[in-house]
């Protein structure tokens, strides 16, 4: 009956040792992916800056291309004036 007893507790201690261990490698990725979560956002926040980032670029170069295609029509006007006045 002590055999038995010992054999159980033994058996007990065992477990306890594996949940103890499985309870702290339960932290430890709980920990993990608290901090890859963390990461993956701060890298949305980064895509989301640099997308509207690019936006504004593309608006900006959108513009400056109208203003000096205008400013191309006006030395091509500029430069056909001259040449009727100097013939």
């Amino acid at each position: 009956m002590k055999a038995l007893e010992e054999k159980y507790r033994n058996e007990n201690v065992d477990l306890q040792k594996r949940i103890d261990t499985e309870s702290s490698r339960n932290i430890e990725l709980t920990t993990s992916i608290k901090d890859i979560e963390s990461k993956i956002r701060a890298k949305e926040d980064q895509i989301m800056y640099m997308r509207k980032e690019l936006e504004g670029a593309r608006y900006s170069n959108s513009a400056l291309l109208d203003n000096n295609s205008n400013l191309q029509v006006e030395i091509d006007s500029l430069n056909n004036h001259i040449r009727v006045i100097t013939v």
